[in-house]
């Protein structure tokens, strides 16, 4: 008998939410298993604000702004007028088989549902959804809604006008970003050209503006997406760095950050690798469990890379990660990262209370469906988290289209 997921669907906001847990299980080595998920998102919403794993391009930031223009400039002041969320959803799925159709239907362009175009379906998770966050953020649209509700509101479809207000509704504030819909994005200049992905000067000129700005106040000042925007030297470690340590490394290197971006990026970098040490061991844990050996030589990997570095390792911040940046840490699992980094930090490191750690925060976080508590099921490969990038590999996409766009 196959096995299935479902759920009850009350409302779009909820299958996002759903879609969203989806995509990450579809990544290998990102099912979280100790519960730091929540840490490590928060530090990736500090570090590169509006920017998801999920995110393909950063064309999308624009494209989809510039669907709600359109039905803006086509409807205002008409009669016959289409609810905005109709309009969008077949326009995205009109978008979707386009960009499709010009990529030659190829995988990797970063086309969203280019699969799915292909076999003439229907998108489950639309681009918008996708980068509604980072639109908001961002100040393209100037709003505080999710996108739901921002469809429901801000749409032309039944407003009835009067002469004070321009409407009439039960709740007046919530039309408080209808004129102009809350859309600050620019005019750019039209092309005969096939609609791609690419991006041109303007479009890049614009987005590398947004993105230093935060006239929303929606984004901490220390933020590195901004520090990015500004100095071109620390762009180009974005680009040509292979994963969040070595970038992160050659910024703190570089001296251009200020001192609140620094701390944070030290904050993040620490936690990716202290945090490592935790899944080894729920590895070691899980497999000797299973039988299976193997996994001790990548503990004594980490150990050795540890020690050269445990006295500068004083300095991580914890108390700043959970009381700052992730405050909505469940306390349990706030517990065991303090316990185990205090356990790390001894003068020799007792593996049999961190494996205690280990097992028993798995089990508080799995509850029913933990592995370790089960002691059941065969495991030859890694599981769980293999690594924090903390969104830098979009992060990436995001600076080569830039510099595509400035450089063509």
């Amino acid at each position: 008998m196959a096995a299935g997921l479902g759920w009850i669907d009350f409302s779009k906001e909820h299958r996002d939410r759903v879609f969203s847990v989806i995509d990450m299980l579809g990544e290998p080595g990102t099912v979280d298993e100790l519960g730091i998920g929540v840490v490590r998102d928060a530090l990736a919403d500090w570090l590169f604000p509006g920017v998801s794993t999920i995110q393909t391009r950063p064309k999308y930031f624009l494209l989809l702004p510039q669907l709600i223009q359109d039905y803006v400039t086509a409807y205002k002041n008409k009669q016959d007028v289409p609810a905005l969320s109709i309009w969008l959803r077949e326009k995205e799925h009109a978008l979707m088989h386009e960009l499709a159709e010009n990529y030659n239907y190829e995988v990797n362009n970063g086309v969203i549902g280019v699969s799915v175009a292909a076999n003439d379906g229907e998108l489950a998770r639309r681009a918008s959804s996708i980068y509604w966050n980072g639109i908001r953020i961002h100040n393209i649209i100037d709003t505080h809604y999710s996108l739901n509700d921002y469809l429901h509101y801000n749409t032309l479809a039944g407003m009835i006008r009067n002469n004070a207000t321009g409407t009439e509704t039960d709740d007046p504030d919530m039309f408080s970003e209808l004129d102009g819909f809350g859309l600050n994005l620019h005019k750019f200049p039209e092309t005969d050209e096939p609609l791609k992905l690419d991006l041109s000067r303007d479009e890049a000129s614009y987005l590398r503006d947004q993105f230093r700005a935060d006239e929303a106040g929606r984004k901490r000042p220390e933020n590195i997406l901004r520090h990015l925007m500004i100095y071109e030297e620390d762009a180009s470690f974005a680009r040509e760095s292979p994963n969040f340590e070595v970038f992160g490394n050659l910024l703190l290197e570089g001296g251009r950050l200020s001192d609140a971006s620094s701390h944070l990026l030290q904050i993040a970098l620490d936690f990716a690798f202290l945090i490592h040490a935790a899944h080894i061991r729920f590895n070691v844990l899980l497999h000797r469990q299973a039988g299976v050996e193997g996994f001790d030589d990548r503990w004594m990997e980490w150990l050795s890379s540890f020690n050269t570095q445990k006295s500068v390792l004083q300095r991580f911040d914890i108390n700043y990660l959970l009381q700052k940046i992730a405050p909505r840490t469940k306390k349990f699992t706030q517990n065991f990262l303090r316990k185990f980094y205090e356990e790390l930090m001894q003068p020799v490191i007792n593996e049999a209370k961190i494996d205690e750690l280990v097992r028993n925060q798995e089990i508080n976080n799995k509850n029913e469906k933990s592995k370790l508590a089960s002691r059941s099921g065969e495991y030859y490969d890694w599981v769980g988290i293999r690594e924090i990038p903390y969104r830098f590999y979009q992060v990436r996409t995001i600076m080569n289209d830039l510099y595509s766009a400035f450089n063509a």
